[in-house]
């Protein structure tokens, strides 16, 4: 699974700011000018997008189930983008739910639901971007993956200068 992706092992800086940097604009916007006051639940929206997506994509690589495109529900390689579970988008709405259980002390229930049901959506997005404009790259031994085997390898479905960091960020701006 690991070996399919582009961005195994640790995380990068530029993955870290991709998830992160959004919600950090949008809570210092808040608080610095009280006309943003109404984007006050946006913040964990945006968090709660790449929480949802990291357990599905993690917690997915771990299923015994079959792995299906979103986009065409084809049989694909575990751990490649725009491939689904079971398992995995299960795992993906739980984690959508424990990063929106923060909401609840201060926002109450319907706030709740609504990062959890947007938090949600958005890793569905990430899939349905992933599996259509994400860059992929083709390999004897394992057909269709995410990582090139060389530095100098192209792409050979989607954009090449759309990464994993790329379809966070534009998922993130979409929810």
């Amino acid at each position: 699974g690991e070996a399919l992706q582009s961005e195994s092992g640790a995380r990068t800086w530029i993955q870290v700011l991709a998830n992160s940097l959004p919600a950090t604009l949008i809570v210092w916007a808040i608080h610095l000018d009280p006309q943003f006051s109404s984007l006050k639940l946006l913040p964990f929206v945006v968090l709660s997008v790449p929480f949802a997506d990291t357990f599905a994509s993690e917690l997915g690589m771990l299923s015994k189930g079959t792995v299906r495109s979103i986009v065409t529900w084809k049989r694909l390689p575990v751990g490649l983008s725009g491939g689904i579970t079971v398992f995995g988008t299960f795992a993906g709405l739980i984690g959508a739910g424990l990063s929106a259980l923060f909401v609840i002390p201060t926002y109450g229930i319907q706030a709740f639901l609504n990062v959890l049901t947007l938090g949600f959506i958005g890793m569905l997005i990430d899939s349905i971007l992933g599996a259509t404009i994400q860059r992929k790259y083709t390999d004897e031994t394992y057909g269709l993956r995410d990582a090139a085997l060389s530095l100098d390898q192209k792409s050979t479905k989607g954009f090449e200068w759309v990464s994993n960091s790329t379809i966070n960020i534009l998922t993130i701006l979409i929810v």
